[in-house]
């Protein structure tokens, strides 16, 4: 439960700001890596976020002219550092933090923040477990590894891939997604070849290895769920083994792992909710456009998330008409919002339902799959 002091102090430091000037700032808290493994994924939601708070205040805030503050702290992809960064938020009386990027500090965070019974907005965790263990104050606007393990197989299908390889991380993202994956594509005439589950990082060595065991196996593809440096590690081993395969990701990639990949990222396909920097919904262009402007770079998929993550909780609160945890919960179970990375309405769950659309790697660039496939490259997805 949330403590009836700082309920207490939080009210008269309003009243007190009403009586006294202009309206008391909303404070909402972050919680995003921006430092380990998932710092790759937590720089463009923290950027994608700030961008849309500074608009919003910009704007005139919420509720009448009050201005959101936006206090963020650096996860660092682990649990004990944010567990203890969200107690200090919650401490303050934050009514919800945004965060955190990844699945298994959120199942971390889940049973805190139900506790305290503060919003818990996630912009990139996706583990089917969220969906049962996230409680009634969990919300995420990235969807579910259900939906992309799903499309992976069915591409597999599609493709007539009899033997197939996983390759994954041992957390809840990676074997979340993986069992996903192997569940929807085992068929009589459809088998994983070969599954390797690794912790921790995987060095030169490893990827070698399970580079040499992929070409053993004469799996015809390998679909790795793990974070950006894994994956080029073991992409790069793939290519350094002369291993003919085709390669397949989760929506984990980034403009990140192309560059430290290099070559051996040409031709991986792999799912990615519908947002299209070249869409030309105005709403669309002008997030560019201002991102471009800010960062000098275009946003990706997670600065796209991060930024409605902050615009649909800005909504929320508007609608909620008081900064205030059940009001606001209750205001999001009903939002329907159209951000820039797809629609957004929740479920009961917390869950937002997008369906993930197919990509791939083409001469360096992140290309929808159909661009790739009509190319010459695209004829078949084993060709290297």
């Amino acid at each position: 439960m949330r403590s009836p002091g700082l309920m207490t102090t939080a009210v008269v430091g309003l009243l007190l700001a009403a009586a006294c000037g202009p309206p008391a700032p909303i404070h909402i808290g972050g919680l995003i890596p921006e430092s380990g493994a998932a710092a790759v994924y937590g720089r463009p939601i923290k950027r994608g976020i700030e961008l849309a708070i500074d608009e919003i205040n910009e704007a005139g805030g919420v509720l009448g002219g009050r201005r959101i503050e936006f206090e963020c702290h650096d996860t660092a992809t682990n649990g004990d550092v944010a567990e203890a960064a969200a107690h200090e938020l919650l401490e303050k009386g934050v009514p919800a933090v945004i965060g955190p990027a990844t699945s298994s500090v959120a199942l971390r965070l889940v049973p805190i923040f139900n506790e305290h019974e503060t919003i818990l907005l996630s912009p990139a965790a996706s583990s089917p477990t969220l969906t049962k263990e996230g409680g009634d104050w969990f919300f995420r606007v990235y969807p579910s590894d259900i939906g992309e393990g799903y499309r992976m197989a069915t591409f597999c299908r599609d493709m007539v891939l009899s033997r197939v390889a996983v390759v994954a991380v041992k957390d809840s993202f990676g074997q979340g997604v993986a069992d996903v994956f192997a569940e929807h594509y085992k068929a009589p005439t459809r088998r994983i070849v070969y599954r390797a589950d690794f912790e921790g990082s995987l060095d030169e060595a490893s990827a070698r290895r399970i580079a040499r065991e992929l070409a053993k196996s004469r799996a015809e593809a390998v679909y790795i769920a793990a974070y950006v440096d894994d994956m080029a590690a073991l992409l790069r081993a793939i290519e350094k083994e002369k291993v003919k395969i085709a390669r397949l990701a989760t929506s984990a990639v980034t403009r990140d792992l192309i560059e430290a990949a290099e070559t051996a990222a040409e031709g991986l396909v792999f799912p990615q909710t519908g947002f299209d920097p070249g869409a030309k919904d105005p709403a669309v262009q002008r997030f560019v456009e201002a991102y471009r402007n800010r960062y000098g770079e275009d946003p990706d998929t997670f600065a796209a998330h991060g930024y409605d993550a902050a615009k649909v909780l800005a909504a929320a609160i508007e609608a909620a008409k008081l900064p205030a945890p059940t009001q606001i919960r209750s205001a999001l179970l009903n939002i329907e919002y159209q951000g820039v990375s797809g629609r957004i309405d929740f479920d009961l769950n917390g869950d937002v339902i997008q369906q993930p659309k197919l990509y791939a790697v083409y001469n360096g660039e992140i290309v929808p799959y159909e661009k790739f496939r009509e190319a010459e490259l695209g004829r078949s997805i084993l060709a290297r």
